[in-house]
């Protein structure tokens, strides 16, 4: 009797691992070719452009959850339609000719699979969008508890929206935090530079590099700045640019006990210039974070851009935007020189 209860516990065991073994291969696994990670969405043919002022936008709109992000909630459907809707009036007030978003999803169990860039996209007018994923999985286990609030379906990432004609789109993956455990990473976000080629009406370029830092890890995040940096260099001299998202990280003129991270200092050195300045959030520092939308005490969210080639003519951080996401948007008015 007790030999056949040993069988008995050895083969549910075994069934046991066999099941987390498989579960876990395919909780991790993509649900979507790699092929159309980096795709470009044409919406409509493009307005004629003929000017040298332009306006952007740069968003970390939480896949619209507002504030239920990466809690142990499930976000009703209702709630994410009535933020896709505000999301839509937002851009619709100031009309960016570019937009950046993070944490925007495409297919996502969380989000009702709604894909939020064509939703957007489309209801705003734009011509052009532009999408680099950065989460792909059938499952994902987190929150860690409960299990019914996890997420689910995940089909996530960047994207760019323009009312000018893109050319050409690429995604640079940055490294995961390596003091993560590999099971854990298996899972992670992958943090990443999106590079979008836009055409001027002289048949000139212009990029757009659209961010997503790492988050919890400081040195990882040092990491994706010095990748960033190497990356800058590589553009030809002259070509005009803008650096563009949530690198989750204070700058340096920030004033707080053990702030000497140089995420935000290395990309200062490189000779960028900040939309929102030094001068303009030191006099008003209510007035520019970006985090969290209920009560901002952190700016975290950038528009970077290289004075040599570009004006700027204005910035400032929405704040109507209220609380569609747990990021405000950031948006700067400029002219490119010569």
């Amino acid at each position: 009797m007790f030999k056949i209860a040993i069988r008995i516990f050895v083969a549910t065991f075994a069934l046991i691992v066999i099941f987390v073994i498989v579960f876990y291969i395919w909780a991790g696994s993509p649900g979507f070719s790699e092929s159309g990670y980096n795709k470009i969405i044409h919406y409509r043919e493009p307005a004629s452009i003929r000017t040298d002022t332009f306006s952007v936008m740069t968003f970390n709109i939480g896949y619209l959850s507002g504030l239920d992000n990466n809690l142990p909630v499930n976000t009703p459907l209702e709630k994410t339609l009535d933020n896709l809707e505000l999301a839509v009036q937002v851009v619709s007030s100031v009309s960016p000719t570019i937009i950046a978003f993070q944490e925007i999803d495409f297919h996502s169990s969380r989000s009702g699979f709604i894909n939020q860039l064509d939703s957007i996209g489309l209801n705003s007018g734009y011509a052009y969008g532009s999408m680099a994923v950065n989460w792909d999985r059938n499952y994902i286990p987190y929150p860690y508890w409960p299990p019914q609030v996890q997420f689910g379906r995940m089909f996530s990432g960047q994207a760019i929206l323009s009312a000018i004609t893109i050319t050409n789109n690429e995604m640079l993956v940055f490294p995961k935090p390596s003091e993560y455990p590999f099971y854990y990473n298996r899972f992670y976000i992958d943090r990443l530079l999106q590079i979008t080629t836009l055409e001027l009406s002289d048949r000139s370029k212009f990029l757009v590099l659209n961010v997503h830092f790492e988050a919890f890890s400081k040195t990882a995040r040092e990491i994706d700045a010095d990748i960033l940096a190497g990356y800058l260099q590589t553009i030809p001299e002259g070509v005009p640019y803008l650096v563009m998202g949530d690198f989750n990280s204070r700058p340096p003129f920030k004033i707080v006990s053990g702030n000497e991270e140089r995420t935000i200092r290395h990309i200062f050195e490189i000779g960028l210039e900040s939309a929102i300045d030094e001068s303009m959030y030191i006099g008003n520092p209510d007035v520019f974070n970006t985090f969290r939308s209920d009560d901002p005490s952190e700016m975290i969210d950038y528009i970077f851009y290289d004075p040599r080639i570009i004006a700027k003519i204005d910035a400032f951080v929405i704040r109507d935007a209220g609380i569609i996401s747990d990021h405000l948007p950031v948006f700067m008015k400029f002219t490119l020189k010569n």
